[in-house]
């Protein structure tokens, strides 16, 4: 694997695949009691293994390029993607966000929010719950986080953190926004009011998560595993061990991961429900999900769109060059895709035949 070189060679790989020395095992399981949990981390809460079904993949309808392609966005190294006040917004490799005006797919607004003097560092991750606007910053000691005016980008306030740099996705929710820091041992909680933090020991390295109003949902590949922690004490309530899981995304009463054997549905106390092998978004994709539709965006095969209720892909949209992997966002009239390596951003019509009905 090489290393990325957006403006300046990068020493550090976005999105590293992890090492991870035990076996990996390609069903899930349904794990109870404290184990691998530290006790300053919180015990995992007792749970009974469930059954898991799987469902026999059905041919998928193949969408070529010249259907569901709305609109290209030229922009530098993009990659997580927001969306607030009708606009969509993105961070860039290189430490910029910029603004997207979806109606007429152009740069209307940018600024460099990375503070580093080294090149190599910078930092992922923007987000926002429609009414603040949150991104990474890269210091020169630090990964911090900042909050965004939406119409001139300016800074308004910087929280120090020591963000993980490769969590994408921010989640921010009841006025909550959610960090993973340090190496991804610790979770931060930032009130996006006044700025104030409280951090919470996890007892393991995680590296994505997804929120709800009550619990925190963690990836966490060196150990194999997903946790749920209670948002409101910080303790890890459940876990369940998952083959080297990356993207988590959360609709509903419904938890959806990707590993490294496909795609992962559980229940919100992480008892499976489903395990699908083969789609599955990769460390260079996304995943986003909606109760009409599971996206997966991944570096190889492009965009597929699954079924939730089969786990079956019902769509998968062609493009021709395949693009370098990124980020996702599905709003309530299109779905966006950036492509980190080819310097673009699509707007994607989520369902040519059937009509753009699929939006969180």
């Amino acid at each position: 694997m090489s290393d990325r070189q957006p403006m300046a060679p990068m020493t550090t790989r976005r999105r590293p695949c992890l090492a991870v020395t035990v076996a990996m095992v390609a069903a899930v399981v349904a794990c109870s009691g404290p184990d691998g949990v530290s006790p300053s981390a919180g015990r995992a809460s007792t749970s009974t293994t469930a059954e898991v079904s799987t469902t026999p993949s059905a041919p998928a309808s193949v969408i070529p390029q010249g259907r569901w392609m709305l609109d290209t966005v030229d922009v530098g190294y993009p990659d997580g993607l927001a969306t607030i006040d009708g606009g969509v917004f993105v961070k860039t490799d290189d430490g910029r966000v910029a603004r997207i005006d979806p109606e007429t797919g152009t740069v209307v607004a940018e600024a460099k929010i990375d503070t580093a003097r080294d090149a190599s560092r910078y930092c992922l991750g923007i987000g926002s719950d429609g009414a603040t606007l949150w991104a990474c910053t890269a210091g020169d000691k630090t990964t911090d986080v900042v909050r965004l005016d939406p119409k001139t980008l300016e800074v308004t306030k910087v929280v120090k953190v020591d963000k993980v740099f490769d969590q994408y996705a921010l989640s921010i929710v009841d006025g909550r926004l959610w960090v993973l820091a340090g190496n991804g041992n610790r979770l931060t909680s930032v009130d996006t009011a006044t700025g104030q933090k409280t951090t919470v020991p996890l007892g393991r390295r995680c590296f994505q998560l997804a929120a709800t109003t009550t619990t925190v949902y963690a990836t966490c590949q060196v150990t194999n595993e997903v946790i749920a922690v209670d948002a409101g004490t910080g303790d890890v309530t459940s876990r369940v061990d998952v083959a080297s899981p990356g993207n988590v995304s959360v609709s509903g009463d419904n938890v959806w991961v990707s590993g490294s054997a496909g795609l992962l549905h559980l229940d919100t106390g992480l008892r499976p429900r489903a395990d699908y092998p083969g789609p599955a978004a990769g460390s260079e994709g996304d995943l986003v999900a909606t109760d009409a539709a599971v996206w997966i965006r991944q570096p190889e095969g492009f965009l597929l769109r699954v079924d939730p209720t089969t786990g079956q892909v019902a769509a998968r949209y062609d493009i021709d060059p395949v693009p370098s992997g990124g980020s996702l966002l599905v709003t309530d009239n299109a779905a966006w895709t950036s492509a980190f390596d080819d310097n673009t951003i699509y707007k994607i019509d989520p369902d040519p035949k059937l009509g753009s009905d699929l939006g969180r």
